[in-house]
């Protein structure tokens, strides 16, 4: 009990940076936020000048670290970054002509995600003769390494982003850097004030509203708490997401708290461990910021390996620098909009891995520079690099980094060229899950189409379409998947169940009537829907394979069905094809009074219609006419969708039956589909049980039998 309340103790924690941050001159100070540390270098700048002091950053920087210099009105100039540029041989002459335009009195340059940063080289050189105070953030390092933190007046580090603390920043005074600030001139600048209250001094002289320090502490600590105890598990214990700057009005309090600074000077040394393990991770070495920065950094190399692993489009920059940054960047050169890098992301999101992209970006950027700011953002996302990440969470993402097609993104699609071509690359497509289908019940009825793709990271391609309707009654939503998804690649039991788990997830809560493309012979139990209420009769139909040898299509038929074609043939039965839908009308008021007169349930007249004048743009409805002179005897619809098509409807009278004419239209309709390239036709449906008579016509065209698994009535619990 006395560890755990040792961190509270009312007593002064002062403590030197020396032990960490190796300042063995100059000064040094303690704030909650680097947006402090900003402001108040600004403000010793104006009293050094006499005149409020101008303020250079980088235009990839943080719009929430500036957010206390634009609270105290201080001009911000944005420069080019070379981390952000395209390209690498004019970034010195972009940059120094940004300055000279707008000569600041203090520069900012930042180091990147543990990498040295050129642009510091060139700042400090810039600066020598210009009076102007070099600031070099170090915000992505918790110490210092090689020649980081070694090239401006003032170098600022967050130790709060790296380690288990509330808030804290320093600032770190180099009398030696390249605009050489001397002590005195900081003491002289300070005018007699603490240095240390020096933030909380210029909040109050700007009148910002600040929180509370304490309170902000509490907050954090019973957080801290919480989690120990198993709650707030939805973000994984010790593993931090980096999220947008909140919006508010008010400030975090500058002063760092006093349990910023105890877990600091605990940190520090080698005693106290016990505590800082059992409160803050449980799984980390805790015992000293060294040992903390060992161990992300072995961690940074485990993830170099496998993110870098052979045949990955992912790159990494500069793998073998010799620190651990707060963040791990990985770069997709490929990506080419948001779209591309949720979906590298995703990857990362299933291993239970946090993913973030850059933060929040500086809010008065010039159009160049937000599309330069644009393209850097979209080819990146960013991981942890957390000490309490253990070697099984590591392990989960090299499994799903070389786990090919186990990822997917679930995204909507609009564009119909893209959704036919993707039709066109499944061997067997269906109706039910074509364009114009989803188009004409949306017209004809209250069900409202969805169409959405199934995308994998590795290969990078569209794996599965699903067409889905939609329809709401009140606050109740429905969903029917009328024979879907199409499986555009083979993929396994396991990729499947990621599959639906991500159509389901997209979708959201709801009643979901589920028909599975799926044969009744390759039912996967684990596939159907949990939370299902009932389960109907499957669908069964055939698959007609057109071949291009008229003797050989001619052959495969049964010798029945060949007899009564060559008799409709002797019949003087003749047949024309019609693809401009001008015979539409007529076909619709035959196939009425057929309906009538069999007394059957099949497609309405009403659908029909709608379907056939959106196919017929796109010659995509062929009907099929048989006749003797002018008296019509028989009539077929098929429907093209992908490389496929189906017979949708069809109609004929007592001559029609009398002579064979059924038999004419269905070759002839046959031999017009192989002419425009199709390779299969579904018979639209084959019950030996309803309709014995039309099952026993179509099977004598010997079709490939098929059964699917049926329809699932379910509920899904998914917002």
């Amino acid at each position: 009990m006395y560890q755990w309340l040792s961190l509270m103790r009312r007593r002064d924690y002062e403590m030197t940076a020396d032990r960490i941050w190796s300042v063995s001159e100059g000064t040094s100070w303690w704030t909650s936020r680097t947006t402090w540390s900003l402001v108040v270098l600004a403000d010793l700048r104006s009293r050094v000048l006499g005149r409020p002091a101008r303020v250079a950053v980088p235009r990839l920087f943080c719009e929430s670290t500036l957010s206390a210099l634009r609270r105290c009105n201080y001009e911000i100039i944005i420069y080019a970054d070379s981390e952000s540029s395209s390209s690498g041989s004019d970034n010195a002459w972009r940059l120094e002509q940004d300055l000279t335009i707008n000569p600041p009195d203090v520069v900012v340059g930042v180091h990147y995600f543990g990498r040295f940063n050129p642009d510091l080289e060139l700042l400090a050189n810039w600066s020598a003769d210009k009076d102007c105070w070099v600031v070099e953030d170090c915000a992505h390092v918790l110490v210092p390494v090689n020649r980081i933190g070694s090239f401006g007046d003032f170098v600022l580090y967050s130790p709060y982003k790296v380690l288990p603390l509330p808030f804290l920043a320093l600032t770190v005074h180099r009398p030696n850097g390249p605009g050489r600030v001397s002590a005195e001139s900081i003491s002289g600048a300070v005018g007699g004030h603490d240095l240390k209250l020096f933030a909380f001094n210029v909040a109050d002289r700007h009148k910002i509203d600040t929180t509370s320090a304490h309170l902000d502490s509490a907050l954090w600590l019973v957080k801290r708490l919480a989690q120990r105890l198993g709650f707030f598990q939805n973000i994984r214990l010790g593993t931090e997401y980096l999220s947008n700057a909140r919006k508010s009005s008010r400030l975090v309090n500058p002063q760092p708290s006093r349990l910023s600074m105890r877990i600091v000077n605990l940190l520090s040394r080698k005693d106290n461990y016990s505590v800082l393990h059992r409160l803050l991770g449980g799984r980390g070495n805790w015992s000293s910021v060294r040992s903390v920065e060992m161990r992300r950094f072995a961690l940074h190399r485990i993830l170099c390996s496998i993110v870098s692993a052979p045949n990955r489009r992912v790159q990494l920059l500069d793998p073998e620098t010799d620190s651990a940054p707060y963040l791990f960047e990985v770069v997709d050169p490929k990506a080419e909009s948001q779209v591309d890098v949720c979906k590298f992301g995703r990857v990362f999101e299933e291993a239970k891995i946090p993913v973030t992209e850059w933060p929040d970006v500086v809010s008065d950027l010039k159009s160049d520079d937000l599309v330069a700011v644009a393209a850097y953002k979209r080819r990146r996302v960013f991981l942890p690099i957390h000490q309490s990440l253990e070697l099984r969470d590591l392990k989960e993402l090299e499994n799903a980094v070389t786990g090919a097609e186990s990822f997917w993104l679930i995204r909507s699609c609009d564009d119909y060229s893209e959704w036919n071509e993707l039709m066109s690359r499944h061997p067997r497509s269906n109706l039910l899950q074509s364009w114009e289908y989803g188009e004409s019940r949306g017209a004809k009825s209250s069900w409202k189409p969805i169409r959405l793709i199934a995308e994998s990271l590795c290969p990078d391609r569209s794996i599965a379409i699903c067409q889905v309707l939609a329809k709401r009654f009140g606050p109740i939503r429905f969903f029917r998947v009328s024979r879907g998804p199409l499986l555009l690649s083979c993929c396994s039991h396991s990729n499947e169940k990621v599959l639906w788990r991500e159509l389901q997830r997209h979708l959201g809560y709801g009643i979901f009537s589920v028909a599975l493309e799926m044969s009744i012979e390759y039912e996967k139990p684990q596939l159907i829907p949990t939370g299902r209420l009932m389960r109907l009769p499957g669908w069964s139909s055939g698959w007609v394979k057109l071949n291009s040898d008229e003797r050989e299509q001619l052959g495969s038929i049964s010798p029945k069905w060949r007899n009564q074609l060559r008799k409709a043939h002797k019949s003087g039965v003749s047949v024309d094809c019609y693809w401009d839908g001008g015979s539409v009308s007529s076909f619709v008021r035959a196939y009425e009074d057929f309906r009538n007169e069999r007394g059957f349930v099949s497609v309405s007249s009403e659908l029909i219609e709608d379907f056939m004048g959106r196919l017929v743009p796109s010659n995509k409805g062929l009907i099929v006419k048989a006749r003797v002179r002018d008296a019509q005897l028989a009539a077929a619809i098929f429907v093209l969708h992908g490389t496929c098509a189906t017979y949708l409807a069809s109609w004929t009278n007592e001559d029609g039956r009398r002579l064979n004419a059924m038999n004419a239209v269905i070759w002839q309709s046959l031999r017009e589909l192989q002419r425009v390239g199709v390779s299969n036709v579904d018979l639209g449906g084959i019950d030996e049980d309803g309709t014995p008579g039309v099952a026993h016509f179509k099977l004598g065209l010997n079709p490939s039998r098929y059964r699917l698994i049926g329809e699932t009535i379910a509920v899904s619990w998914h917002s």
